[in-house]
């Protein structure tokens, strides 16, 4: 009977899917179910219902189990495990495994413990953290969503940045789990040129001192207008003499390099001296602290 009832569920669930979002559809039910299961009568000792429950819990475990075995290729993967969204559906496969081998054993000496970031990659439950790098990244994502008409808004310069999408969905940029899967399904991974986490640093300071800016274009976050003045923002660790002269740069332009590491150098003389002929401003960090001071 037992092999009979793995057999259908086999058969039903061992989909192929062609996209990550056709693969949502049909998890993220799935996941919400098992979650208020576990929390509603696991975790409140509610032992009557959870011996109600249990079975039902597990052969969803196994339906998931299925269908993620099908689709790994759909999840986003990294040589670095950590940064791994791959890693963290096979360490869930293992767990299902280790749940139902041990349900029965006094002590749950279980070595893989349920990955919460499995609620983050299906934009079930956010899990922050830290910001994903790739500015470049995420400006391929706005250009995507703008042309699928998707997008409302994406808001820099506040403890926890998000896109806003159209139909009220809110996308931390902290929440790496998913967005590490949204930039691998809409192929946006780039180079990291300049550090996301660096720009809304810079950015959060002008809203913190009541300093307004505006997106110059507003698929190039690194590119703001405050009060009239165009401001670029590059992470180098050396701003140098030919880095700006390969800059497309106006006449009155403003250059802050948010790489500020090695302080006063991470501008060159020579860059300065280039930047005196162009009528361009170079900036370091704590320059651009005082720079920005006029505007308040």
């Amino acid at each position: 009977m037992e092999r009979i009832r793995r057999k259908e569920l086999k058969s039903f669930y061992s989909v192929k899917y062609n996209s990550f979002n056709e693969l949502k559809e049909s998890v993220v039910p799935i996941l919400n179910k098992n979650n208020n299961i576990y929390n509603n009568y696991y975790l409140t000792d509610n032992k009557k219902m959870w011996d109600k429950f249990e079975s039902e819990l597990l052969e969803n475990n196994e339906k998931l189990k299925l269908i993620f075995e099908k689709n790994l290729n759909l999840f986003q993967d990294h040589k670095v495990k950590e940064y791994s969204n791959l890693a963290v559906i096979q360490n869930f496969i293992t767990h299902i495994d280790e749940f139902k081998n041990t349900r029965l054993d006094i002590e749950k000496n279980r070595s893989v413990l349920f990955p919460q970031e499995i609620y983050s990659i299906f934009g079930i439950k956010p899990i922050k953290g830290s910001i994903l790098p790739n500015t470049e990244s995420l400006e391929e994502l706005l250009k995507i969503m703008r042309k699928e008409n998707s997008l409302e808004d994406v808001l820099l310069g506040v403890d926890d940045p998000y896109i806003l999408k159209k139909d009220g969905e809110k996308i931390l940029l902290n929440d790496m789990p998913q967005i590490r899967q949204i930039y691998h399904d809409n192929n946006c991974f780039r180079k990291v040129g300049v550090r996301l986490d660096s720009l809304n640093f810079a950015l959060k300071y002008l809203r913190s001192r009541g300093i307004n800016f505006e997106y110059k274009n507003p698929n190039k976050l690194r590119k703001i207008i405050v009060n009239n003045i165009n401001f670029e923002f590059v992470y180098e660790y050396c701003l140098s003499k030919v880095f700006l002269s390969n800059m497309s740069i106006n006449q009155n332009d403003v250059i802050v390099n948010l790489h500020n590491w090695n302080g006063e150098n991470c501008i060159s003389k020579e860059a300065r001296e280039l930047a005196s002929i162009f009528d361009v401003t170079l900036l370091t960090m704590e320059e651009f602290y005082v720079y920005v001071k006029k505007f308040r």
